[in-house]
């Protein structure tokens, strides 16, 4: 019983930290990736509303068909 013992808290002191550092790099990896995926995010919309909404209203505004005065 005493040898079931050591085998039990050697085996729970070695896998359980490695389980527990593993549990801890996960959540990590996944932090970093919605922090990732949330700047890829933010620039595509920055991208779509500068390219589409800001450049076409100033090209939009410089340019007319008026013949010059």
């Amino acid at each position: 019983m005493f040898i079931a013992d050591i085998l039990h808290h050697t085996a729970h002191l070695t896998f359980g930290r490695n389980t527990a550092q593993f549990k801890q790099l996960v959540a990590m990896l996944a932090l970093v990736s919605v922090i990732l995926w949330s700047i890829v995010l933010l620039t595509t919309v920055a991208r779509i509303l500068l390219c589409h909404v800001w450049y076409r209203r100033q090209y939009a505004s410089s340019r007319t068909n008026m013949p010059p005065i």
